[in-house]
């Protein structure tokens, strides 16, 4: 049976333990309502949960059925505004949690990218101006079953350099990288395994890359050419996160 919660109910008050779902319904009207939420895809324990349902694109105003997954600590929640309802931003260590449709089928799904996600060719990719360090962004693309952008084909896409620049972005890391100069430049995958640079299928800008930075980032400052520059993986960035179409709609 489902738990009966309202718009005020917070996850912390029902999580299970790391993994387990929680069937929750929700009212109809808690966009209406106050209550805060913290994230986007991963939303701290202490948010609305019918309102960061709504925010997740899980459940309509009109109210609905969702699990609620237990997503354990987790320390970057990031801001913004989807369905009708701003998130904010908080990078205190904290229990999380996370959504799930209510049936494992896909019937009755949204076909196409989850909310806040933009369709380009085969992919769907979400752009954020929050800067992060290589392996914090690459955290957090990881916890909303995402990468960091991997750009191995013959060419970028323009619409992706049109919709980074569309949000005012000019620099953000994408998901190449190396452990030091020694060794070769390699995309890491959604699956976490890696794949070698193919060195026919690349666009450094020249004198790069340097042999003192080891993290990738893509330039689009020159409106004809868009570049890979290299700086310190701790620096931080803006970032683009990516997850193949077809494996979402599964």
């Amino acid at each position: 049976a489902d738990r009966e919660v309202n718009c005020d109910s917070k996850a912390v008050d029902f999580l299970d333990d790391v993994g387990e779902a929680v069937r929750i319904h929700c009212p109809a009207g808690c966009s209406l309502t106050a209550g805060t939420v913290w994230g986007t895809a991963i939303y701290h324990e202490l948010s609305s949960v019918c309102r960061a349902a709504i925010h997740a694109g899980k459940v309509p105003n009109s109210g609905g059925a969702v699990h609620v997954v237990n997503n354990g600590p987790y320390s970057d929640f990031l801001a913004s505004d989807l369905n009708g309802i701003k998130s904010d931003e908080l990078k205190s260590l904290a229990q999380s949690f996370r959504f799930d449709y209510v049936s494992s089928s896909t019937a009755g799904r949204k076909s196409g990218c989850p909310d806040g996600w933009f369709e380009i060719e085969e992919n769907c990719v979400y752009v954020t101006s929050k800067q992060r360090a290589w392996e914090r962004a690459q955290g957090v693309c990881t916890n909303m079953a995402a990468r960091l952008a991997v750009l191995d084909k013959d060419v970028i896409p323009s619409s992706l350099t049109e919709t980074l620049r569309g949000k005012g972005l000019a620099t953000m890391w994408i998901g190449l990288h190396r452990l030091d100069a020694e060794n070769h430049f390699i995309w890491e995958l959604m699956d976490r395994s890696s794949v070698a640079l193919n060195d026919s299928l690349t666009f450094w800008a020249p004198g790069e890359p340097g042999n003192e930075t080891n993290c990738v980032y893509l330039d689009i400052q020159d409106q004809l050419q868009p570049v890979w520059k290299t700086k310190s993986c701790f620096q931080p960035s803006s970032f683009v996160c990516m997850m193949d179409l077809s494996d979402k709609n599964k």
